[in-house]
């Protein structure tokens, strides 16, 4: 499935007209039956790529669902490509404040979380399944 959906529209600072923001929204079978959601946005002619940020900030007129729109985003995106369990990536969300790799791994060592029931961290890509019930929102929009 692929598709664009209107978010709304925007304000950027300083500008006098609105911008419409939209998402292109695509569910993928990988190789292995699994489903995995890949979402892109957009301020037309401003922004471009994973600009959730960007979208939330200069957003004036949402969609009704913009909220879980956005929650489902940032939630399942790429969620065939977790490098860490459940715990690690915990973990790393409350505790550590960059994208770094080595300090990331050296971070989960002190906290005795690079190894996870017999993962280390980063070692591959793990798969989080989307509930049914979030697929049928997705489906919905």
């Amino acid at each position: 499935m692929k598709k664009t959906i209107v978010l709304g529209w925007c304000k950027i600072d300083g500008e006098e007209r609105r911008r419409k923001a939209i998402a292109e929204v695509k569910l993928v079978n990988d190789n292995r039956g699994r489903i995995c959601l890949r979402i892109c946005g957009e301020i037309k002619r401003s922004y471009s790529g994973q600009c959730r940020e960007e979208i939330k900030k200069y957003i004036v007129a949402p969609r009704q669902n913009f909220d879980r729109i956005i929650e489902i985003w940032e939630k399942y995106h790429l969620n065939d490509m977790h490098a860490g369990t459940p715990k690690q990536e915990q973990f790393i969300k409350e505790h550590i404040q960059t994208h770094d790799y080595k300090t990331i791994c050296e971070e989960l060592q002190k906290a005795g979380l690079y190894e996870d029931n017999g993962y280390r961290y980063g070692s591959g890509w793990l798969y989080e399944p989307i509930p049914e019930s979030v697929l049928d929102e997705i489906f919905s929009w």
